[in-house]
């Protein structure tokens, strides 16, 4: 059974994702910033599938980011996306034209 007087007490809707955040153990923004991530990977397609992955990497890193730093994400989550952003930028110089 979850607490819900922080559900009842929420005034703002920071209030109320800061809750489902704390009750789903911090998945919930980290699964909206890897939904971003895929959103905005789709969005790009009509570019090169390097540098559409190379740019939402890192605007999911700069999210990311902030909202570690909110301590509303594990840190864990920047983290990958800045090994993503190496690894990816990594492949757009190999394949320079």
């Amino acid at each position: 059974m979850y607490n819900l007087t922080d559900l009842y007490a929420a005034e703002t809707m920071s209030d109320l994702v800061t809750f489902t955040n704390s009750a789903t153990n911090g998945v919930l923004m980290g699964l909206t910033v890897v939904a971003l991530f895929f959103i905005m990977l789709f969005i790009l397609k009509k570019w090169e599938f390097a540098k559409a992955f190379l740019t939402s990497s890192y605007l999911c890193f700069m999210l990311s980011l902030i909202l570690a730093f909110g301590d509303w994400v594990n840190f864990i989550y920047p983290l990958i996306f800045l090994l993503m952003i190496a690894l990816s930028g990594f492949w757009v110089y190999l394949r320079r034209e």
